[in-house]
């Protein structure tokens, strides 16, 4: 079946708001935090905590340089494929 959107929230309780998307296949499931990047480094890599992925990414969208972590059950090889396709559901 593949993974499916569960939850998606705006949290805006920081200077820079960050959509909050959650995916699951009922087995496995990841969290995608996307957020401007408003001229600011983060620095990109990956670590496991446990079974957990914790990736961190700059993307651009619509010319908006933006910053993706993902955090969930995923392979390094599963976890860059979904945030290179990440698209910000705040500007469409």
């Amino acid at each position: 079946m593949g993974f499916v959107l569960t939850q998606h929230s705006l949290d805006v309780s920081s200077p820079v708001p960050r959509e909050i998307l959650t995916y699951s296949d009922g087995d496995a499931s990841f969290t995608l935090y996307v957020e401007a990047l408003n001229g600011r480094t983060i620095a990109e890599g990956y670590a496991f905590a446990g079974s957990n992925l914790v990736l961190g990414q700059s993307m651009t969208h619509d010319g908006e340089q933006m910053f993706v972590t993902l955090v969930g059950q995923l392979s390094l090889a599963q976890g860059e494929q979904v945030a290179s396709s990440v698209v910000s559901l705040g500007t469409q």
